[in-house]
């Protein structure tokens, strides 16, 4: 098993634990890439490194419009591989969160070409570069042998790029993806992205899912449900410290309450969804409005903290922004804020994908999801496609928890998506099932293969881990004529 794994930024010992373990044993052999690790993390901001990619910019700089638009390398548009990336930097713009954000192709390109074009120059020129470069890497003799490659979240640039042109090779891929308890994470066979999009999502294949659990002994299931309840104790989101229970929200009136669990600006959980509209912020604005004219209702925002910290953020820009929208005593708008305590205060919840949403429903809470997250319609939320319905449904005062067979319909999704998952602690031996790794024949090859056995002799001990885990940096740094020239004949480099 040769695997690729396209950064060392996200994966890695601390965020995926038990992956990177099997990864790194001496039975597999894994090809990290680390070059141009710093155009891996932008998030659409190259403003700083117009310089390494002007070439292309200028390029593109000449189109009109519509070339621009249906710009091609190797048959792949290249406007819609960049458009995720783009729309995670500009979301962070007033000239876009202020207005409602459709998520049409071309209404969105129109926009950036009209308002943000030295952005979408730019975006547009890392992914022509990223392209060319997976082109050229699994061209090599070692990445042309790969069987595997392990890839995170599948949103960013040099990753769709590099999922594109695996496409037509014989490299299964496989893409990893945190779920909300921080230490569990998906491991799905797929080439396309992984926020909100988790297979599981599917009807059809959740189904299936389900009727093979049915086919599992009771006592096994509920040896699953008892693991499922323990690793949602053992949570520990990454992102987000929970606060200590802090005092109550107080309104001047007796109405019930609901609250509005917020997302993150520009996650991609919500900009790579197909709704008809991927401005939050604006979602939010629109909804409150609502709420307040047409409905008594106490309302409280959370926003999520996790805005400060965000690349291109940096601030609390949702609540500041809502704010400055709306002096009204039905309105309360927290951050840092116990999510449990708020839970339980509340008598309806609603959410834009949201997977605080589930924390709710583990509560004995019937959740109001209006973002087509891919844990709606299993049969223990309302579901809606926008925020009209939502309101109307309010209005009739639906019951605010579960009843005991919608809570049996949840507690049997989240056991079969919890088997589904890995974990950061998870024995080695579920990932040779997994990838169905014969240990012992694999054992045999690797690594007392005649070109491993010659490095790992005519390298010493700190040089041969960097050739095994940095091979790209390792052939740079090379200053030995002779161990330079066996490099490139063993990996078909001339």
């Amino acid at each position: 098993m040769l695997v690729i794994v396209p950064d060392t930024l996200h994966i890695h010992k601390r965020g995926f634990g038990s992956l990177y373990n099997f990864l790194n044993q001496k039975e597999i052999k894994t090809l990290y890439v680390s070059e141009y690790n710093e155009y891996k993390s932008k998030y659409g901001n190259y403003k700083e490194d117009k310089d390494f990619f002007l070439e292309e910019y200028e390029r593109l700089k000449t189109l009109t419009k519509d070339e621009l638009f249906n710009k091609r390398l190797f048959n792949i548009n290249i406007f819609l591989l960049a458009k995720a990336e783009i729309m995670s930097y500009v979301l962070t713009k007033k000239n876009w969160y202020r207005k409602e954000i459709k998520n049409i192709d071309t209404e969105i390109f129109d926009k950036l070409f009209k308002e943000n074009k030295e952005e979408l120059l730019l975006n547009m020129s890392v992914t022509i570069f990223w392209l060319k470069y997976w082109k050229k890497k699994i061209s090599f003799q070692q990445y042309k042998k790969a069987t595997h490659a392990i890839v995170f979240s599948g949103s960013l640039i040099y990753v769709k790029t590099f999922l594109n042109i695996l496409e037509n090779t014989k490299i299964k891929v496989y893409l990893v993806e945190h779920f909300f308890t921080g230490k569990d994470f998906y491991l799905e066979n797929k080439h396309t992205h992984t926020a909100n999009n988790t297979d599981l999502k599917y009807k059809n294949v959740f189904e299936y899912k389900k009727k093979l659990f049915k086919d599992v002994d009771l006592k096994e299931k509920e040896k699953e449900k008892e693991r499922t309840y323990k690793r949602i104790k053992n949570a520990k989101n990454k992102n987000v410290v929970q606060p200590e229970k802090t005092e109550e929200i107080f309104f001047e009136n007796k109405n019930k309450t609901i609250l509005i669990m917020g997302q993150v600006i520009n996650d991609f959980s919500i900009i790579e969804t197909n709704n008809e509209n991927i401005n939050s912020l604006f979602i939010y604005k629109e909804l409150i409005k609502k709420l307040l004219e047409e409905t008594e209702l106490n309302i409280i925002l959370k926003t999520h903290p996790w805005e400060k910290k965000k690349i291109n953020i940096g601030k609390s820009l949702t609540k500041e922004e809502i704010t400055k929208e709306f002096k009204n005593k039905r309105l309360k708008i927290v951050e840092d804020y116990n999510l449990e305590k708020l839970i339980e205060d509340s008598d309806y919840i609603c959410g834009l994908c949201t997977q605080s949403l589930i924390e709710a429903t583990l509560k004995g809470k019937k959740t109001h999801q209006f973002g087509n997250a891919f844990y709606g319609e299993k049969g223990f939320t309302f579901d809606y496609k926008n925020i009209v319905d939502l309101v109307k449904n309010l209005k009739t005062e639906p019951k605010s928890n579960l009843t005991i067979k919608e809570y049996i319909d949840f507690e049997e999704w989240l056991t079969i998506t919890f088997k589904e998952l890995f974990n950061v602690e998870d024995e080695l031996n579920k990932y040779y099932k997994y990838f169905n790794v014969n240990k012992k024949q694999i054992k045999s090859l690797n690594p007392n293969d005649f070109k491993e056995k010659i490095m790992s002799k005519i390298l010493n001990k700190n040089k041969y881990k960097k050739y095994k885990l940095q091979r790209d940096k390792f052939y740079i740094d090379i200053k030995n004529p002779l161990i330079k020239r066996i490099f490139k004949y063993f990996h078909g480099i001339k």
